[in-house]
């Protein structure tokens, strides 16, 4: 697999070939540094740095218009405003919404309990679903992805 990745790479964009690799080594020295503050534990976030500072490189060097990327048209400049959700696809997908949150909701108390049984703190099964329902309609309006967890390392 690595093979074909490796002879497909004169196919490919220069600037998105650019972009990942400064992305890997920001990434990777941010690891090896691990940048703390002074007075918390809390490991510096250059996750979000490295966003912000390609997003403003690629708005100053007009990076949607030198290049065929399209990824960087498609991201928005500024806060859209909240529209109704398209209902057209409605019947179709409300099995596999109700089964997918079911799966997110076990997999958020899951990890929700495993960590306060770390930390020594409870959780309310009732809040965690009343707050992941919440967030999840609202940002239904702004055209946003949906929250759920993850289990990772």
């Amino acid at each position: 697999n690595l093979f074909h990745y490796c002879m497909a790479l004169p196919k490919a964009n220069a600037t998105s070939i650019l972009l990942f690799l400064v992305g890997l080594v920001m990434l990777r020295v941010s690891n090896c540094i691990k940048i703390t503050y002074k007075h918390s534990p809390v490991a510096f976030p250059m996750e979000l740095l490295l966003i912000i500072t390609i997003t403003i490189i690629a708005n100053h060097v007009h990076l949607h218009a030198e290049s065929t990327m399209l990824v960087a048209k498609m991201v928005p400049h500024r806060f859209l405003p909240p529209t109704l959700p398209d209902l057209s696809n409605l019947s179709r997908i409300v099995a596999h919404a109700f089964s997918l949150a079911i799966v997110s909701y076990f997999l958020l108390i899951f990890v929700g309990k495993r960590y306060a049984c770390i930390h020594n703190y409870n959780i309310s099964s009732n809040q965690e679903l009343m707050a992941v329902g919440l967030c999840n309609i609202f940002s239904s309006f702004f055209k946003s992805f949906a929250v759920s967890c993850a289990i990772s390392g």
